[in-house]
C-alpha cells in the first residue's frame, strides 16, 4: 500500500542510542513522510541529537517534549498522534536500529481494519556499548525475510485477535483506529503492557492484529531499567480488564491534546 507515514519514537535520556535509531532512519529505502521524536523529560543532549537529525533527514523531523516527571512516556505517544500529519502511523522506540527495509515492510502489509505488530532481535550489552561508543551504526546481520512466511505465520498461527505479540518498539496502525479508542491510556504511569492494552481496545472495535515475522527487522539495543518505575502487575491487570469486559476507550487519552479524525490545519505540533 503507498500512504504517508508518520514514524513516531519514544526517547528517554539516551541520546546515543537516539542517534543510532535516526541514523538508521536516514537508511531507509523507503522514508517516512515525517519524523515525530516522543520526548518524555531528556535533557540537553537529545536536542542536540534532534536538531543535527533535523538538518540532515529530507524529511521534517518534530521534537515533542514535557518536563520529566515521572513514567510519562503514553502522554508524549498521545501527543504524538495528535501532532501527526499523516494517516499510517509506524511506532519505534528511540533505541532500536531498523533494519533498511523497515518502513518499505510496514506499508507492504498496511491494510485498513487491521493494526501491524512486529517483531525485534535483541542486541547483547556488549554489541551494545560498541555501537554506542563509535556512534556509528555498522552491518548487523538481518534475519530470514520472506513474505511468504509472514502470510503463512498469520493464517496459521495466530488469531486476529490476540495481542500478546504487540510490542510498542515495532507497531504500526492508522491514526483514526487510534484516535476512536482515545490513544494511549495516561493513567499509567509505570512499565508494563500498556502497549497491548492499546491495541486490545483496537480489537474490541473490530480491528484486527497482524503479527509480523519475517519483515520489518529492529535490533534493540541492551539496557536496564534505572530511574523508571515498574509496576508490571497492575498493567497487566488493566489489560486483562480491557480484554475481559470488551472496554473500547481508556477515560484519559488523546481527546485532551486536541486529536480529530482528521486536521483542521491547525498546527498541534508546537514543542
Amino acid at each position: 500500500m503507498t500512504v504517508p507515514v508518520t514514524l513516531l519514537m519514544s526517547t528517554y535520556q539516551w541520546p546515543e542510542a537516539l542517534g543510532l535509531c535516526l541514523q538508521s532512519v536516514a537508511a531507509q529505502t523507503v522514508m517516512p513522510a515525517e519524523v515525530i521524536v516522543a520526548d518524555d523529560g531528556s535533557g540537553e543532549p537529545t536536542r542536540q541529537v534532534v536538531e543535527r537529525f533535523r538538518r540532515e533527514l529530507p524529511v521534517p523531523v518534530v521534537h515533542l517534549w514535557q518536563p520529566n516527571e515521572g513514567f510519562r512516556p503514553n502522554i508524549m505517544r498521545n501527543r504524538a498522534i495528535a501532532a501527526a500529519r499523516h494517516p499510517y502511523i509506524v511506532q519505534i522506540d528511540g533505541d532500536v536500529i531498523l533494519d533498511r527495509l523497515f518502513v518499505a515492510d510496514h506499508l507492504a502489509f498496511a491494510r485498513k481494519g487491521r493494526f501491524v505488530a512486529g517483531r525485534r532481535v535483541m542486541l547483547p550489552r556488549d554489541v551494545t556499548d560498541q555501537l554506542c561508543a563509535s556512534g556509528r551504526v555498522e552491518r548487523l546481520r538481518t534475519p530470514l525475510r520472506s513474505r511468504l512466511l509472514a502470510s503463512a505465520y498469520q493464517l496459521v498461527c495466530w488469531s486476529g485477535t490476540n495481542v500478546e505479540g504487540v510490542r510498542g518498539c515495532n507497531l504500526a496502525y492508522w491514526r483514526e483506529d487510534a484516535i476512536r479508542v482515545n490513544g494511549w491510556d495516561e493513567t499509567v504511569t509505570s512499565k508494563g503492557p500498556s502497549d497491548k492494552e492499546f491495541c486490545a481496545r483496537m480489537v474490541n472495535t473490530g480491528v484486527r492484529a497482524f503479527n509480523l515475522r519475517y519483515h520489518a527487522h529492529q535490533f534493540h539495543l541492551a539496557h536496564g531499567e534505572a530511574g523508571r518505575r515498574i509496576n508490571t502487575p497492575v498493567v497487566r491487570a488493566l489489560l486483562e480488564r480491557t480484554i475481559a469486559t470488551g472496554k473500547q476507550t481508556c477515560e484519559v487519552g488523546i481527546a485532551q491534546h486536541g486529536a480529530a479524525g482528521e486536521h483542521d490545519g491547525a498546527d498541534l505540533r508546537a514543542t
